[in-house]
């Protein structure tokens, strides 16, 4: 199909005007065969990929704390005693019941350390004026639990002991009163009167010195 003057001039466009009219008498001589436009393609855009939207990541619940000891409240009389002696008294219990499980196998300078702290600790709360002898009257209160009551009856002073602490030092002595409570309320209702007038201790006595009950059969033919 020929084309028209206007489409063989369209398909030179940029090239001059004397060069476009010497191409078209050749196109219609025969002689000249005008370049074809190229049908434009048209490429179909791709859609997007979509990429997959992460899940939200979900922290793990924090897991619950760990239960821990209830702290018992004071008793009265611990409250009496006050919290500085209260804490020296814990002290001294603690060495005496570390003694009793690792004293075997401590050093000879350890055991002097632990003997120098035990005295320090009974002369800061031992009150004035209390002493003590091997003729002393005692009574000690059992109650349902460990907990028991130590008292000398003839100066009038009460300690917190326990029965492993009465088994290791005084199980076989003579010469001491004994009651077993069902309760520990009367027990409680001593200690708290003792403390009100500062004769209480809310620790163990020093074995030999603030509790001298005769510890095996010689002590007790001596008394």
């Amino acid at each position: 199909m020929k084309l028209k003057y206007n489409a063989f001039r369209a398909l030179h466009k940029g090239q001059p005007q004397s060069e476009i009219s010497q191409l078209w008498k050749e196109y219609k001589a025969g002689d000249y065969e005008p370049p074809t436009e190229e049908p434009v393609v048209e490429v179909a855009e791709e859609p997007p990929i979509e990429e997959p939207t992460p899940e939200p990541v979900v922290a793990p619940e924090p897991a619950p704390p760990a239960p821990t000891q209830p702290v018992e409240p004071p008793t009265p009389s611990e409250r009496e005693v006050g919290e500085h002696k209260m804490n020296l008294c814990n002290d001294f219990n603690r060495a005496v019941k570390r003694y009793a499980r690792f004293g075997a196998t401590m050093k000879e300078d350890e055991v002097k350390k632990y003997n120098a702290r035990l005295s320090e600790i009974a002369k800061e709360t031992m009150p004035k004026g209390y002493s003590c002898s091997p003729t002393d009257s005692w009574k000690i209160w059992f109650g349902p639990t460990s907990q028991c009551l130590l008292i000398n009856v003839t100066h009038e002073m009460a300690f917190k002991v326990d029965r492993d602490w009465w088994q290791r030092n005084y199980q076989t002595t003579v010469y001491v009163d004994r009651s077993l409570l069902k309760t520990n309320d009367l027990m409680d209702s001593e200690a708290l009167r003792y403390a009100k007038k500062g004769r209480y201790l809310p620790r163990y006595p020093l074995v030999g010195v603030e509790c001298q009950l005769p510890q095996s059969y010689h002590d007790i033919k001596l008394r």
